[in-house]
């Protein structure tokens, strides 16, 4: 399955191409840090207000992992 903004966080996490892009918009985001929503959907914690991601920014970071088509 391809990892896109519906992707699990813990399978974000142990696709290197996958963080790569993360961090890209992420700069020094912390892995033990976003463990902590290892079964939520990127998009999902993406939204929380709590997350404080712009949404410009999370939407850029969920197009370029669509687009990368990493499976």
């Amino acid at each position: 399955m391809a990892i896109t903004g519906a992707s699990k966080i813990k399978e974000i996490l142990v696709n290197e191409e996958a963080m790569k892009i993360v961090r890209k918009y992420f700069p020094g985001i912390d892995d033990s840090r976003i463990k902590a929503g290892a079964g939520m959907p990127l998009k999902t914690v993406f939204s929380f207000p709590q997350s404080k991601v712009p949404k410009d920014v999370a939407a850029a970071c969920i197009e370029e992992l669509k687009n990368a088509k990493i499976e």
